[in-house]
């Protein structure tokens, strides 16, 4: 397998490199560990990015027509691999979540690019090299530190789909509309529970529009936004 290296290419910062033991023996090391299991993956469980790019089912075999051409194709498994993933920024991901349960990902919106992604709780490559290591985590309920929670969990978006909500209207030139928001909440539909703000009757914002609404988070206001839209721009602006 080739090296991995993170967005800068350094070779002396590898986050997966070949080592030689005192006894002559080859070890695949991860000098980052835990910061990176759920990223790399390991021969057990989900695949990660060590099976993804140097599995055996990963390197393409020749078609009949490559064959008869005499045309060769180069096996991935013995090249380094440069990655988007910034070193300092996967760091400072683990050590923002230390001691929690949740996930952190960073992406570059304007170009699509992956800068950090990590779950916590995680695991050890190394310890899970022992099949009775695996077998006890993949036991564990309550913590799950072999699933991804970035990329294997489900959470609620809550006010942060706001933004998406506040695109939507932009986009459909919406975004001068105002509504209130008043102590008895907003009904969407017929016999639907009313939608309050978090402070409940207590909490009325009155005639605003979509700036304060964000400013303030106010729940009322972009539900009415949100069925003024309709499901069609909504999901469009969340595409």
């Amino acid at each position: 397998r080739g090296w991995v290296l993170d967005r800068s290419g350094r070779l002396d910062q590898p986050l997966a490199y070949y080592r030689r033991d005192s006894n002559g023996d080859i070890h695949r090391e991860y000098p980052l560990d835990k910061a990176l299991s759920h990223i790399f993956g390991s021969d057990r469980g989900d695949p990660g990015l060590e099976r993804a790019l140097f599995g055996v089912q990963s390197g393409a075999m020749p078609e009949a027509l490559d064959v008869v051409r005499g045309r060769t194709l180069q096996f991935r498994g013995n090249q380094d691999v440069r990655l988007t993933i910034d070193r300092t920024l996967q760091l400072t991901a683990v050590d923002q979540l230390k001691g929690t349960h949740g996930a952190v990902v960073v992406l570059n919106p304007q170009t699509g690019e992956l800068l950090a992604l990590y779950s916590e709780p995680s695991y050890s490559l190394k310890d899970v090299e022992d099949e009775s290591t695996w077998i006890r985590l993949e036991a564990n309920q309550r913590d799950n530190p072999l699933v991804s929670r970035a990329l294997g969990a489900y959470y609620i978006p809550g006010s942060t789909f706001k933004t998406v909500t506040m695109t939507a209207a932009f986009l459909a030139g919406l975004q001068d509309t105002q509504f209130t928001c008043s102590s008895g909440g907003f009904q969407a539909a017929p016999g639907s529970n009313p939608i309050m703000d978090d402070g409940g009757p207590g909490e009325v914002h009155g005639r605003i529009g979509i700036d304060t609404a964000f400013e303030v988070s106010c729940n009322q206001y972009f539900a009415q936004m949100g069925v003024l839209l309709g499901t069609e721009r909504l999901k469009k602006a969340a595409q």
